[in-house]
């Protein structure tokens, strides 16, 4: 069955490295398809049933795109961030010093 829309998720690190360059690292990337179940009356023609469908996928998809900080300015958003992240030093071992972390989201309509 074809979906209506795709969602990806990733988790981005900003870092600067062992070797004092400043680096990226996106990671835990996951897509997801999205599905729309709108009702269409009878009346209604082809072309403004259309026109519903683009505008109800439109405002569906405003919803899954935002950038979410995590760590910026060296300091972490909350305290229970840095519990959860800080393992990201053993899993990366080339990282020195974070200088940002965001959780990303974003979504495409597949027509």
């Amino acid at each position: 069955m074809r979906c209506d829309y795709y969602t990806e998720k990733s988790l981005v690190i900003k870092y600067i490295s062992v070797k004092g360059r400043i680096c990226e690292i996106e990671t835990d990337k996951i897509r997801q398809r999205g599905y729309l179940s709108i009702l269409y009356f009878d009346y209604e023609t082809e072309e403004e049933k259309y026109k519903k469908y683009i505008q109800e996928l439109e405002k569906t998809i405003k919803k899954y795109i935002y950038i979410k900080p995590i760590y910026e300015n060296k300091s972490w958003l909350r305290p229970r961030y840095s519990n959860k992240y800080e393992t990201l030093k053993k899993r990366f071992p080339e990282i020195r010093d974070f200088i940002k972390i965001y959780r990303k989201s974003d979504a495409w309509i597949n027509i």
